[in-house]
């Protein structure tokens, strides 16, 4: 057989081709799969890392978090009572009450409720008459004593029992709420 160099370059051509088609189908095909397979465990592993990153960063922020609350512990269980000294913060608010020249103080306190912070919440009304700056006072000492006493509502009115012009005394009505361990 005579192969002519159209023939030749033919079979060249076809050889040429059948190369190129064997080098994408072996070769290029298999290695994208595994480019694409790879880029996708670089990004889950990227995603974990970062995860894996951000639980550390919480870790950290909690451990400085508890040692905060570990040395603020023993200044807010100073403030709070435990629910045996129930007696020992009537007499306190008594005492105060009387301090302040304040003698028709009442005073009533609900049952603890459960809180899930795992501390008790009761609910103290108190009611009586005074003058205003008994009233400043009564609450300057409240406020410097070594408990809370977070009050909600104060209501002050014109005394009921006072006439007008006679002894300027105003009613106050206060709602507050203290905690116990």
């Amino acid at each position: 057989m005579n192969l002519t160099p159209k023939i030749k370059l033919l079979i060249i051509a076809v050889l040429g081709v059948s190369v190129i088609a064997v080098i994408i189908f072996v070769v290029i095909l298999p290695q994208q799969a595994k480019l694409i397979s790879l880029g996708k465990d670089m990004y889950d592993q990227r995603v974990n890392y970062e995860f894996i990153t951000q639980q550390r960063q919480d870790l950290v922020y909690l451990e400085r978090q508890i040692k905060e609350i570990a040395e603020n512990h023993d200044n807010v269980s100073s403030t709070l009572f435990s629910q045996q000294d129930t007696l020992e913060l009537i007499t306190v608010l008594e005492n105060i009450a009387r301090t302040n020249d304040i003698s028709d103080q009442n005073l009533s306190l609900s049952n603890p409720i459960a809180l899930e912070s795992g501390l008790f919440m009761s609910t103290i009304n108190v009611t009586f008459n005074s003058t205003y700056t008994e009233i400043v006072n009564w609450a300057l000492t409240i406020e410097q004593q070594p408990f809370y006493l977070i009050i909600d509502t104060m209501t002050l009115a014109k005394s009921k029992s006072s006439r007008e012009g006679s002894d300027g005394k105003i009613s106050v009505q206060m709602s507050a709420k203290v905690y116990w361990q």
